[in-house]
């Protein structure tokens, strides 16, 4: 299974990125994760990262989740399924006993404006994408 995760995350990074940098935007949300992995290499797959190690949270189509991470570490998670309606102007909503987040875990997308819930799904692995030397 970790092979699998990081042939696939290693596939999108060379679909979304260039060694020109990033390529066109598409439906899918390949330009938002284009810009946020630009220059950072992927490190091994992590199955839970401590909640206080993550900032800010935006979706990338409905199937990938960015999580800033300390220092300029970006946490890419590919959602088990389609996770409707993640948007920037959106929110997820999780919740959890412990001090982590975990793969298979349920989240919520929402509206936080109109509290709307738009569905859920569950999470995936976290890739850490560090900064290249």
């Amino acid at each position: 299974m970790r092979k699998m995760v990081l042939a696939a995350t290693a596939a999108l990074a060379a679909c979304a990125v260039s060694r020109d940098g990033p390529v066109p935007a598409d439906p899918d949300g390949d330009a938002l994760l284009a810009e946020a992995l630009a220059g950072r290499i992927a490190g091994e797959p992590r199955s839970c990262v401590r909640s206080q190690e993550l900032r800010n949270t935006r979706g990338a189509g409905d199937n990938w989740l960015l999580f800033d991470g300390p220092g300029r570490t970006v946490y890419v998670n590919q959602t088990n399924g389609s996770c409707p309606r993640i948007q920037p102007w959106h929110a997820i909503r999780l919740r959890t006993v412990s001090t982590s987040l975990c793969a298979g875990e349920l989240i919520r997308v929402f509206d936080p404006q109109t509290g709307v819930e738009y569905g859920g799904c569950s999470l995936g692995e976290f890739v850490p994408w560090r900064v290249s030397r």
